[in-house]
């Protein structure tokens, strides 16, 4: 087992000996931070010049837009267009990505002087892809267009880009989607999917292969110097289609690799200056200031306004904004996107509701609801794929057609969409009429007295290549990397900004922030649930929000020192830059300034001094000792490392093991020919360590602090299966008596997470009270129904707690052995804890 460091469901695994090592020699020669260089590591750059090359790609000169396959080719069509004076029609999809892009290409084609009109999927009408009806009308007449570029779509079209041919229309398809068996029939087709796996163009998103489009029409020499009669006018224009591209890279969640990686970083800095009508009045409706644009901004805040106009009403009414040049439209649009996004967050909250008294058992969750907005069908998908880790469809009647149903698809690796919508498609041709999109986020139609067939098909072909069982909700994500709050004071920010841009592939660091103190707190925001903190450790100090967690804080031991789940983001205030933690999880954790003295009679020099060090994230202890002395130090109940000695370097080199190791044939080979210091800083998780640690330690001696001495003393006290079964109880009655939950069905209980606390008296804390959550959790006496909502089986509150397997009940009784026992083999001197004594163990 490997030992970690968990804190509220996010989870760090200590690097080895020899990863700590490589860590450092990294920080080094790129003069980064510690915490910052294991970041780099663990993604997978642990050499400078891997670490350099991705640092130095973010500012990476724009790549030559004619290495994506089908560009030259396109860029030709379009200069014929222009000489022919042919009118154009950019179709686009009704996501931002595909808005964007299709505002990208009008922007370029109007500068270059091509006719051309936007013309949109719709959600309602059509949905998803390439509609050659939709555009016929288009294509006739004195008027007709004889060009369509699509964007963000096509690449699986090839019915429809036939018709559009037949019709007389030459077509260009620009998209990044997966491919089909074939490729389309177009003229041209443009996508990075005909590029080598990891070329640097092959993560671009439909805006972005709509801007290298764009660049390569603009640079054209008989285009680039009409583009409103200057040079400078054009480089303006271009930065401005790079920001849209940007925008759209983060909003479509593609990989930010290769060249996406400099896009986005470009297009942010371009944003921050922005100064046209349609930008500055989009970032205002979004309520985000200069100081404050980055990737989580782009992502949480500015991207679902632009896809609230084709959610909640039509996408044209984000287009309209992106090609406003007067700064009144600009406002009043920006506006109607406000409104739209509040009446989808309404509908999603809505929705949730309903589906949380639903039966989300299975392989899969798929889900119909005869009043469900179509528009808001991904969120709703995204969210409960989040809570149940499996795959989820969720469908609602077609606006336009009510015998259709649209239906919206997340699914996480390694489920494959793709793959499981073409067999669909494949077995049920009738049934499944669209389908398209990723591996990951797809879309589909399907007839809707055939849903019960296209549901029990999704769910047999899932249960056959993944299995029939559920799988496990995974809690929180890994953390990346030690964090200390003095690093945050030595020019942290300048280097961590050269990581970015964060997104997909190159998620937001988390940090374990510990042993830190709570100097100062505020509750802030409506109703005062969010807590503004001011840390500190040492001499150092620290600002943090912990949003959402006013509960937690509110009843938390100020006294104590605490280990935080992290994020770091800049925060600018009358101009000043410093660093802002954003607490994702907080618990309450001892963290001693030091190991108690230990010499013997015979001297007191420092030949067995022993000091605990402050600079977690470098050096987990200091020892004095003898010249191949080895000292180990037990902390928050496993092994931190074994620190070797050489000389009177002072320095350390610590190894991360697991208690396995010390149990097991790795005892002898951290002892053997060697003497070996142990101290606990905290109890042990059973009394298996605690004989480990005494059979390699010299002389069987294990030293104790007098507060883990203290804590046995508690925990010795303490039955935790005596407990647990007065909680079983307290639940078990609270439910018959119909305290804040209600009766489903099929027997169950159901109730609302928040409601959680209610079924225990005042007199249980809420530490207490969440370790009976995670015990009903694992041992299966409550399942997850939705985000927050919980199921009881009242026959499950009748087990009896003898019976009940659960790691967390198990670590609980572990430490209440292993306290007992060091309670009856402790040597407790009269001044322990002073210079020179210590309290100390042996094992029998």
């Amino acid at each position: 087992m490997e030992l970690h460091v968990a804190v509220g469901g996010w989870t760090y695994v200590p690097l080895s000996e020899e990863e700590r090592r490589g860590v450092f020699r990294l920080a080094e020669e790129i003069a980064f931070p510690p915490s910052l260089a294991e970041v780099l590591w663990r993604r997978g750059y642990r050499t400078p010049k891997a670490a350099k090359d991705f640092l130095a790609l973010a500012d990476a000169p724009p790549a030559d837009p004619l290495g994506l396959p089908g560009t030259e080719a396109a860029l030709a069509r379009l200069l014929l267009a222009r000489r022919r004076g042919e009118r154009v029609l950019v179709y686009g999809d009704y996501d931002a990505d595909g808005v964007l892009g299709t505002a990208i290409l009008v922007r370029a084609l109007r500068a270059a002087g091509i006719r051309v009109r936007a013309v949109l999927a719709d959600r309602f009408r059509g949905g998803y892809g390439l509609h050659a009806a939709a555009l016929e009308p288009l294509l006739r007449g004195p008027e007709a267009a004889t060009l369509v570029v699509t964007v963000d779509t096509g690449s699986t079209a090839a019915e429809d880009v036939r018709a559009l041919r037949a019709l007389g229309a030459d077509v260009v398809v620009t998209d990044h989607h997966a491919l089909g068996e074939s490729l389309p029939p177009a003229d041209v087709f443009v996508s990075p999917r005909l590029l080598p796996e990891g070329h640097p163009l092959s993560f671009l998103s439909g805006a972005g292969v709509a801007y290298l489009l764009a660049r390569a029409l603009l640079a054209s020499p008989d285009v680039a110097d009409e583009v409103r009669g200057a040079s400078s006018a054009r480089e303006a224009l271009l930065s401005e289609l790079e920001a849209y591209a940007a925008l759209a890279t983060v909003a479509d969640v593609v990989p930010l690799w290769g060249e996406n990686r400099p896009l986005v970083r470009r297009g942010l800095k371009f944003l921050r200056n922005a100064s046209s009508p349609a930008l500055t009045s989009l970032l205002r409706a979004a309520g985000v200031s200069p100081d404050e644009l980055d990737e989580v901004a782009v992502g949480f805040r500015i991207a679902p306004l632009l896809n609230a106009a084709g959610r909640m009403a039509t996408p044209y009414e984000a287009l309209h904004l992106l090609l406003a040049e007067d700064a009144e439209e600009a406002e009043s649009r920006a506006a109607l996107l406000r409104r739209l996004n509040e009446a989808r967050r309404r509908e999603v909250g809505r929705i949730l509701e309903e589906i949380s008294e639903a039966d989300l058992r299975g392989p899969a969750a798929v889900l119909c609801g005869a009043d469900w907005h179509e528009g808001v069908l991904g969120i709703v998908a995204s969210r409960l794929e989040a809570e149940l880790a499996r795959p989820v469809f969720v469908f609602a009647p077609a606006e336009e057609e009510p015998a259709l149903l649209r239906g919206s698809a997340r699914a996480r690796p390694p489920y494959d969409l793709v793959a499981l919508l073409a067999e669909l498609r494949g077995t049920l041709p009738d049934a499944v009429l669209v389908a398209g999109g990723h591996r990951e986020a797809a879309g589909l139609t399907v007839r809707r007295e055939a849903f019960p067939a296209v549901r029990e098909a999704i769910l047999t072909r899932l249960a056959a290549r993944y299995g029939a069982s559920e799988r496990t909700p995974t809690r929180g994500s890994p953390l990346d990397a030690r964090l200390t709050l003095e690093e945050l004071e030595n020019g942290f920010l300048s280097r961590y900004a050269a990581l970015a841009p964060f997104g997909e592939g190159n998620p937001l660091p988390r940090f374990l922030l510990e042993g830190v103190e709570v100097v100062d707190s505020r509750f802030v925001g409506r109703d005062g649930a969010h807590v503004r903190l001011n840390l500190a450790r040492g001499s150092s100090r620290g600002r943090a929000i912990a949003f959402r967690q006013a509960e937690f804080w509110r009843t938390a031991d100020r006294a104590r020192t605490y280990a935080l789940a992290c994020e770091v983001r800049p925060s600018t205030f009358r101009g000043r830059t410093h660093a802002d933690l954003h607490v994702l999880a907080a618990e309450p954790r001892p963290s001693p300034a030091f190991v108690p003295f230990v010499c013997r009679e015979d001297t007191l020099s420092p030949s067995r001094l022993l000091a605990y060090a402050e600079e977690e994230g470098r050096t987990r202890a200091w020892a004095f000792a003898r010249p191949g002395d080895l000292f180990l130090v037990l902390d928050h109940g496993g092994p931190r490392g074994i620190a070797t000695v050489v000389g009177r370097s002072y320095t350390p080199s610590v190894l991360s093991l697991s208690l396995e190791a010390l149990s097991g044939s790795g005892a002898a080979e951290f002892g053997e020919g060697q003497t070996l210091a142990a101290v606990l800083l905290d109890l042990p998780p059973g009394e298996p360590a605690l004989y480990a640690l005494s059979r390699i330690s010299r002389e069987g001696e294990v030293f104790l602090l007098p507060e883990v001495l203290e804590d046995a003393r508690r925990w010795a006290r303490f039955d935790p299966r005596a407990w647990f079964g007065r909680a079983v109880a307290h639940v078990r009655d609270a439910c018959r008596r119909g305290d804040a939950c209600k009766k489903a069905g099929d027997g169950a209980y159901v109730l609302a997470v928040g409601a959680w606390r209610s079924l225990f008296p005042p007199s249980w804390s809420p530490s207490a009270v969440h370790l009976v959550l995670r015990v009903f959790v694992e041992t299966g006496l409550a399942t997850e129904a939705g985000r927050s909502v919980l199921r009881l089986k009242e026959e499950a509150l009748e087990v009896s707690e003898g019976k009940l397997v659960s790691p967390t009940l198990v670590r609980l009784v572990g430490r209440s052995e292993a306290a007992r026992l060091i309670l009856r083999h402790a040597q407790v001197p009269a001044h322990a804890g002073t210079f020179g004594e210590a309290i100390s163990f042996r094992a029998p």
